[in-house]
């Protein structure tokens, strides 16, 4: 059963499209675990927008880059959820070793760290072609060690050795999610992938692919990511969680999703709104994608491949994925990053999931 005794949560990405959903879960499920959250630009309207989801909070003003503070936090939290970026290495080492110092003062009580990662780790650089796999990996015999260098691996390794260590442990948990989809209800309501592409079409002058887009993403609702964050903390608080080398949690649909059927709806959405001149999409332009470079091609230019099976044995189902597709959901989420365009930050990449 669920630890009943309140625990401190220090929160990165509240702000953010996937910490809003997590929030309003915690709050739901956990209302007694007070959380500190790390927040950029923490205006009064901000905070409110946050305690609306979750009133058991108090807000330190910071950025991914704030070492000492991060590391301050950590060291004095239970838990520590971070769904802020996959690919902010130096923050990962900022937290680390707050919880490790964390763990160095309460040894036989060792903090747990779930952090959101992305299923890029699986990518098969395709290049816009659809590949047969080899071999498709699951999560429960996966090696992070044997993954090719791609932009998490470096922080899922260190995650990965500080929940391994003999000394100052500290429970480790990654959760690697595909595309993530679905309307937000929290501070940012729209998807990194979709306020990227509709970037992109607007330097191309149409909705485009990285090469054919014949690649195809395996696709998880946004409030399932969410729900799974809780059923893994709920997990690692009744000792049921599988952590540290073992603790890798594949997010992945079975339905996966050719990219170029989702930039065509992203093409007549932006048509219909006049925005752009033509529908659909074609490849992008090489001035579009050479400017990303490899990791572009990296990101957008593969298929996902991959089975989740670890979050299962927690009795997990992805309920809001089976529910409605990320082609069902598409059409909402382009709508709603268009009407907000000019209040939406441009697409910061190191926030990519995928």
């Amino acid at each position: 059963m669920t630890s009943s005794k309140a625990l401190s949560i220090f929160f990165l990405g509240a702000t953010g499209y996937v910490g809003g959903e997590v929030l309003k879960l915690l709050a739901s499920d956990l209302p007694g675990f007070p959380i500190t959250a790390l927040v950029r630009d923490s205006t009064p309207e901000r905070v409110e927008k946050l305690r609306n989801l979750h009133p058991n909070m108090t807000v330190v003003e910071g950025t991914l880059n704030s070492d000492v503070l991060i590391q301050e936090e950590a060291s004095k939290c239970d838990i520590l959820i971070n769904t802020a970026s996959s690919d902010h290495h130096a923050s990962v080492l900022s937290t680390l070793a707050g919880l490790q110092k964390r763990s160095a003062t309460k040894p036989d009580r060792p903090p747990i760290y779930i952090h959101v990662s992305g299923a890029g780790i699986l990518e098969d650089n395709a290049r816009g072609e659809l590949l047969t796999p080899t071999h498709i990996w699951s999560d429960m015999d996966i090696d992070l060690r044997n993954v090719r260098d791609v932009t998490h691996i470096v922080s899922d390794l260190e995650i990965v050795k500080a929940g391994t260590s003999e000394r100052n442990r500290v429970r480790t948990l990654i959760l690697f999610p595909g595309w993530i989809y679905g309307p937000g209800t929290g501070v940012q309501k729209v998807t990194m992938p979709v306020r990227l592409y509709v970037d992109l079409a607007i330097q191309a002058g149409r909705s485009g692919t990285f090469g054919q887009g014949k690649n195809a993403m395996s696709e998880i609702h946004v409030k399932d990511v969410a729900s799974a964050i809780v059923a893994c903390l709920k997990a690692a608080l009744d000792g049921k969680a599988d952590e540290g080398a073992e603790g890798i949690y594949f997010l992945l649909h079975r339905r996966m999703t050719a990219m170029r059927d989702i930039m065509a709806v992203i093409g007549d959405v932006m048509h219909e709104k006049g925005m752009l001149n033509q529908a659909g999409c074609e490849p992008l332009p090489a001035s579009i994608t050479d400017a990303m470079g490899e990791f572009g091609w990296a990101l957008l230019g593969g298929s996902i491949w991959g089975r989740a099976e670890r979050l299962h044995k927690l009795s997990w189902t992805p309920k809001y994925t089976e529910e409605v597709s990320l082609l069902a959901s598409l059409r909402e989420e382009v709508e709603r990053a268009l009407a907000s365009l000019g209040d939406l930050r441009p697409p910061d990449y190191s926030e990519a999931i995928m």
